[in-house]
């Protein structure tokens, strides 16, 4: 399979023919955006050619796990906020331009991105209030869900302030009648009829500045959010109905601050974070025999310090140094009862603590003729510290290097090359025990976890064409160590499942990303994308010793897009279809096979002025299914008799959104 995957990708590669350039920089200004009519900077964003957004993947720290937009030339400090939310907080008309920057340029931290997009804003003074509201609408249930938000923007040259509250819906797309059926070992069948519930919302203040101090610029933003969901099954099993309620409530805060200065030629950089945040969830399960309750709590907490030296040696080199010292923790608290009494699952009350620090240095070389080279290498020391049922404490060194060669063939096309070791992060909360009721499904912590690795070697293709259309294409080889995956634990009260590293493995990834105008075929103002990624991989299950995929990987998907902006008619709309997905997963008593249907999804934007923006959406249009089919054993699957199967089968249904936006200079 992967060998296949090279040779398409090469193939393709062998097209182009070679032309010299050195531009790697492409520029947007509103003008490309107009009939559009974006209302906020993720508008812009998600219109740029070829361009793949990427939020970032929210792991601990800084270095390497931010999105790939800088604003103003700067990352957000803020983690709690997701990057999407504070771009869409950015109103349009506030954006000077939009640079993408393909492979690197001077100045620019690209942390391992290949494409970057830099959104500069306007420095005139103006202050904008946005007032947006929303509603929800679920046929099947008959439910509403409202939503809204107030947001206050003032600029005046290089200081900005911003504020916003905003209460956000949570809700199961799959609420409503489901079905459940159930196969003993001697083929007997009982079917029983569900019926979903899930609903919820998010409120939260944000809160940024910018201003200058000092000689340089100093942001800093804070926000608050709270989080309540409820969700629920009821089984109406005739001879054993059971119902089902989970309720979790999330509290999370967030302080952060960033100070640039330049000493001479050389740029400091200085940023600093302090979340905080506490969840709490508690399941119930009932039928006439009795009750399960499962309890958790979890505290958490990250700090974070990093520092970053910039300085140009040349017009054509640049170096970049810099460290990072973080700590983060987890107090987690389980409880498990059947009818009131306790049951035992191991560490069930666990502390954990990382304290980490990281050295960096880095350089960008434009060799000339449209070629550049960024190599770099990071250094991460850290130490585990765990209290509870075990108390131990490791500490670990990883070498992260980082090469990526890349090559403007010409004015509209780029080839890159990148190698990386990668170093994963370990999820504090698999070292605290965890139950799904629903699912009769119990994991224990796992106290001996080790971050996983990989070596990463990439080859990537990008080419522009007819103004707004692109083709990327993007192939990567991994060989991975301690990977992390669903394994047995053999303890004094019996074998459970835990997450833990179960050897090395590969993986292979080819994903290719097309937008096409549609001008000339008569759709006007028309963009087609499509989003495709084909997966392969192998690993040696821990149980039967037999080659496998990767758990819970879809091995194909792909998204189809279509927009279109009727100026005329002021007013844009678009389509997005997804394949759905097929998955695999195995446990020590179970296989599982997960598939989602293909959905499709509408919207309609309506532009009567520019401060106002009405938008109204379908979502699941076509009724999509999501289906689960376990196979269950009597004991660990690779030495016991199967005892039974279970084929589960919710419905997403169609739901409404109308949404309205109003725009205050």
């Amino acid at each position: 399979m992967r060998y296949r995957l090279l040779t398409v990708a090469c193939l393709f590669l062998a097209l182009r023919a070679p032309a010299w350039a050195q531009d790697q920089t492409q520029t947007y200004t509103p003008e490309f955006f107009a009939a559009a009519e974006p209302a906020t900077a993720m508008d812009m964003i998600m219109r740029l050619p070829g361009f793949v957004f990427d939020g970032g993947d929210g792991s601990r720290g800084f270095s390497g796990n931010s999105g790939n937009v800088l604003i103003d030339g700067e990352r957000p400090t803020s983690k709690t906020d997701n990057l999407s939310s504070v771009l869409s907080r950015i109103v349009a008309s506030d954006v000077a331009r939009i640079e993408v920057i393909h492979g690197s340029a001077p100045g620019i931290d690209m942390q391992g991105k290949p494409v970057m997009a830099n959104v500069i804003r306007k420095q005139t003074a103006s202050t904008i209030i946005v007032v947006s509201a929303s509603e929800d609408y679920f046929p099947n249930t008959g439910r509403f869900l409202p939503g809204g938000q107030l947001q206050y923007s003032r600029t005046d040259g290089p200081r900005s302030y911003d504020v916003s509250i905003q209460r956000n819906t949570n809700f199961n797309d799959d609420m409503g009648a489901a079905n459940i059926t159930r196969v003993d070992a001697n083929g007997k069948a009982v079917r029983t009829e569900e019926t979903r519930r899930g609903t919820g919302g998010n409120v939260g203040l944000n809160g940024d500045v910018k201003l200058p101090f000092a000689g340089g610029d100093l942001s800093a933003n804070t926000s608050v959010s709270q989080n309540d969901f409820q969700s629920g099954t009821f089984y109406d099993d005739p001879g054993a109905p059971q119902n089902y309620t989970n309720n979790s409530h999330n509290l999370n805060g967030e302080l952060g601050a960033s100070y640039r200065v330049g000493l001479g030629t050389t740029v400091l950089d200085v940023e600093l974070l302090q979340r905080l945040g506490r969840s709490a969830s508690t399941q119930l399960l009932e039928d006439n025999t009795g009750d399960q309750r499962f309890s958790s709590i979890r505290a958490t907490g990250e700090s974070i310090s990093r520092f970053t030296l910039s300085y140009p040696l040349t017009a054509s080199l640049s170096l970049e140094g810099g460290a990072e010292a973080a700590y983060n923790f987890l107090n987690g608290l389980s409880v498990f009862t059947q009818s009131s009494l306790a049951v035992a699952v191991p560490s069930s009350h666990v502390s954990v603590n990382e304290q980490r620090g990281e050295a960096f240095s880095q350089f960008s070389w434009q060799i000339g003729h449209g070629l550049t080279l960024d190599a770099g290498v990071r250094a991460e020391y850290s130490t585990i510290t765990e209290q509870g049922d075990v108390t131990r404490s490791r500490s670990f060194f990883y070498p992260k290097p980082r090469l990526q060669l890349s090559w403007a063939i010409d004015s509209s096309s780029q080839l890159r090359l990148r190698a990386e070791h990668h170093l994963g992060q370990l999820n504090f909360d698999d070292f605290v025990s965890s139950v799904s009721l629903n699912r009769n499904l119990v994991t224990a912590g796992n106290p001996d976890l080790r971050p996983d690795q990989s070596w990463d070697f990439e080859a990537g293709y990008e080419y522009h064409f007819w103004s707004r259309g692109a083709v990327t294409l993007k192939l990567t080889h991994q060989l991975v160590s301690n990977i992390l995956d669903d394994k047995p634990l053999v303890t004094p009260d019996g074998i459970f499942d835990v997450r833990g590293n179960i050897g090395s493995g590969r993986a292979d990834w080819l994903s290719v990303h097309t937008t096409l105008p549609t001008d000339g075929i008569g759709l006007t103002g028309g963009l087609f994308s499509v989003s495709a990624d084909w997966r392969d991989s192998a690993v040696k299950d821990p149980l039967t010793g037999l080659k496998r995929r990767f758990a819970v990987e879809d091995a194909a998907s792909y998204s189809l897009d279509f927009t279109q902006d009727l100026p005329n008619w002021k007013s844009s709309w678009g389509l997005h279809y997804y394949n759905g997905w097929k998955e695999i997963g195995t446990r020590l008593n179970e296989t599982d096979l997960f598939l989602g249907a293909p959905s499709l999804n509408a919207n309609w934007t309506y532009n009567p002025k520019p401060d106002l923006n009405l938008t109204f959406s379908i979502g699941n249009m076509l009724v999509s299914s999501r289906s689960r089919a376990s196979v269950y054993y009597a004991g660990p699957r690779n030495s016991t008799a199967m005892t039974g199967r279970e084929i589960e089968i919710g419905y997403s249904r169609p739901h409404f959104q109308i949404s309205l936006r109003k725009t205050f200079n």
